[in-house]
């Protein structure tokens, strides 16, 4: 009788009931909970590979570029192509693998190999997702190497563009200024001399505004 009052005390105590719930549960599920927590663990290990993996990978790209850029500024730009294009091979998706593109874009520039530039310019942007400071240069580049190959339209387009962006007024001048330039060797008179006068309005109080007056003055004009 003592025994069975103290049974049935223990299924009345809602710890001894949620015991024994819990053991129910772990009977029947315990095997797909260790099934997960075992591809858990492994998911984790595997991603914890994955990136010492790419931090390794990252770490050696960088080595491989810097002695790249070593030699671009040697001006051993045939040097430079080579490297820049293992490491571009090599390397793909890691930051300095992204970046080689631009140094072998900068070394066919110098090299006045302005379609093989523009190729790799315009590949570098395709690529870059996000912008910094230096896609600026590489868009003045890639605008200059357009004008190079007498593709004055594209050249200024491309300046215009970078007019058009946030920056300091003095760069936003000058890109006016150079796309006023391209359009004119373009042949398009009307849009060259409004971007002069717009520097002239606009942008009087920079070192551009200067040019931009000459500029109406080579095509017979004046400020008005």
């Amino acid at each position: 009788m003592g025994n069975l009052q103290f049974n049935r005390k223990r299924r009345e105590d809602p710890v001894y009931v949620m015991w024994e719930e819990t053991q129910e549960w772990l009977a029947e599920y315990g095997r797909i909970l260790a099934i997960v927590v075992a591809v858990v663990v492994v998911v984790g290990l595997v991603g914890m590979f994955w990136f010492n993996s790419q931090a390794a990978k990252e770490s050696e790209a960088g080595v491989k570029l810097a002695e790249a850029k070593q030699l671009y500024w040697a001006g051993d730009y045939a040097s430079v192509i080579q490297r820049a294009q293992e490491v571009e091979d090599q390397y793909g998706g890691t930051k300095a693998g992204v970046d080689a593109i631009r140094v072998k874009a900068d070394a066919f520039f110098w090299q006045g190999d302005f379609p093989s530039a523009i190729g790799a310019y315009e590949l570098y942007l395709d690529e870059v997702k996000v912008d910094t400071p230096v896609l600026s240069g590489v868009r003045e580049n890639l605008a200059q190497a357009h004008e190079s190959q007498g593709e004055y339209e594209q050249a200024a387009q491309i300046y215009e563009a970078a007019a058009a962006e946030e920056g300091p007024r003095n760069l936003q001048a000058e890109r006016f200024v150079d796309a006023a330039y391209a359009w004119k060797e373009a042949g398009n008179n009307d849009r060259a001399v409004e971007l002069f006068r717009r520097v002239t309005t606009e942008f009087a109080d920079t070192p551009s505004y200067p040019v931009a007056e000459i500029g109406l003055g080579e095509m017979g004009l004046q400020d008005s």
